[in-house]
């Protein structure tokens, strides 16, 4: 859905360690970051990361 509203969106896979998500965002000059959490397990994971 972002690609179609005309962002440049880079995927970076799965099981992507935080310090690889803030080394894309500063490679890419990123103004946003989106993460998924499809099991209630990884959104556990997702919350304890920020903190890294």
């Amino acid at each position: 859905m972002l690609k179609v509203a005309g962002f440049d969106v880079i995927n970076l896979g799965r099981d992507i360690p935080l310090k690889q998500i803030a080394q894309a965002v500063a490679d890419n000059n990123a103004v946003a970051v989106g993460t998924s959490a499809l099991m209630t397990s990884t959104m556990v994971n997702q919350k304890a990361s920020r903190r890294s």
